[in-house]
């Protein structure tokens, strides 16, 4: 599906993704328990089989510093080479 696709084009795709759509799904109440549980200096982490390039967006955004996910492969030129460079994260 994502074949040849450039890093740059994927990753301007990814913040519309984010921007666009994902910040208007987070729920208030979980991203509270998400403050919470920082403040009191747990580990919190995204795990996700979703993909790489928007997950590590969301998790700068709200600082979470362990992610495990989906890595889009790209080859010596940035270019996507449509596998999964970790295998697919269930």
């Amino acid at each position: 599906l994502l074949r040849g696709w450039s890093k740059n084009e994927l990753e301007f795709q990814a913040n519309l993704f984010v921007t666009q759509i994902l910040n208007h799904l987070m729920r208030p109440r979980a991203l509270e328990r998400l403050r919470f549980h920082q403040e009191k200096g747990h580990a919190c982490m995204i795990i996700s089989g979703g993909f790489d390039l928007y997950l590590k967006i969301i998790a700068k955004k709200y600082n979470i510093n362990h992610l495990i996910c989906s890595e889009i492969e790209f080859d010596s030129h940035n270019i996507s080479t449509g596998t999964i460079h970790n295998g697919y994260c269930l």
